[in-house]
């Protein structure tokens, strides 16, 4: 995920959204407080905390009901954040990912077009997000020089 330009993660939702997800969300955010607050002991030198420099960060969620929690994404949003990640956001609700309203068919999702244009949208999104971070960072390299 560090030598990713970006992360994105799709992933049903039967019940609101996955708790492995959420806890392998936790364990990222855990890595970030040991870095931060040099482990369990103080260390009179700190590592760099950051685990991801504003790398834009996606979700799709795929469901049967299309009903989306907004209190769990608000929570998947703020450790997202935590981590240095960069949000990269729907104009349709519920905003933070692309929620596929699906039935139970194999590749059902495919036949969304509205979902996978939105996914689509998305995508550009993330991409052109990298492509500035790119360019700052080049900018950033040059003004040191």
């Amino acid at each position: 995920m560090q030598a990713a330009d970006g992360v994105v993660f799709s992933l049903p939702k039967y019940l609101f959204v996955g708790s492995k997800f959420l806890a392998f969300l936790e364990r990222l955010d855990t890595l970030f407080h040991m870095r931060r607050h040099g482990g369990y002991e103080p260390k009179a030198e700190k590592s760099n905390s950051e685990l991801f420099s504003a790398k834009p960060f996606g979700i799709f969620l795929t469901s049967g009901t299309g009903h989306v929690e907004n209190e769990i994404l608000r929570i998947v949003e703020e450790y997202i954040e935590a981590l240095g990640l960069k949000p990269v956001f729907s104009d349709r609700t519920p905003h933070l990912g692309v929620n596929v309203k699906t039935g139970d068919a194999k590749g059902e999702v495919l036949h969304n077009k509205e979902a996978m244009e939105e996914c689509r949208e998305v995508v550009a999104r993330m991409v052109n997000l990298i492509e500035r971070v790119r360019h700052q960072r080049l900018k950033k390299r040059k003004h040191q020089l």
